[in-house]
């Protein structure tokens, strides 16, 4: 072999590893994307379960936040539909939202597109 023939198959070879690596690293970067995306998610969900065990565990702050808001009536259905008071009723309310809140984030971190049945055709 000649030098010209060992430089070409190295030219080769080094253009075959560039084309490896971008793969890689594009790889790599869906992976970042992606995994800041979750932690972004989890930091919003984290952020209104905070928000809601602080309603749950204070009435006036609730009491406030459903008067400004207007949700009143909805709330004195509620406590009467179930026979408690509207204070209990906001609490209940606050914790529910809560276990969504809470469940979300984790599932929506955790689930791929074959989960929630995307690109699925019943039969």
């Amino acid at each position: 072999m000649n030098w010209e023939a060992i430089g070409a198959v190295g030219e080769t070879l080094g253009a075959f590893l560039v084309l490896i690596t971008l793969i890689y690293l594009a790889t790599q970067v869906r992976y970042a994307k992606n995994a800041a995306a979750d932690a972004n998610r989890l930091a919003r969900a984290k952020g209104v379960c905070d928000l809601q065990l602080i309603a749950a565990s204070n009435d006036q702050l609730n009491q406030s936040n459903i008067a400004a808001n207007g949700w009143i009536s909805w709330y004195q259905e509620l406590a009467a539909n179930r026979s408690i008071t509207v204070e209990e009723a906001m609490r209940a309310d606050a914790m529910s939202t809560y276990w969504f809140w809470l469940h979300w984030g984790q599932f929506t971190s955790t689930n791929n597109k074959e989960d929630l049945g995307v690109g699925r055709h019943d039969r």
